[in-house]
């Protein structure tokens, strides 16, 4: 996975962070290792559904960590 936002989330664990809380809301914290788990593991389930590189992926959200 080469997207911007893992690139960033994997800076902060490589530079010693991994464990450092990435979001904290009432319901807890996620550290950035989690986060980048759980990026791969959207990226490996978009993969799946033969979505390949130079496809445009558009996903709406909203707000939160859900």
């Amino acid at each position: 996975m080469s997207s911007l936002v893992f690139r960033a989330l994997d800076q902060h664990v490589v530079g010693g962070l991994a464990d450092h809380p990435a979001i904290d809301d009432e319901r807890g914290s996620l550290s950035y290792a989690q986060l980048v788990h759980e990026s791969a593991s959207v990226a490996g389930a978009i993969s799946h559904l033969s979505v390949g590189s130079g496809s445009e992926v558009s996903i709406e959200l909203p707000r939160g960590r859900d």
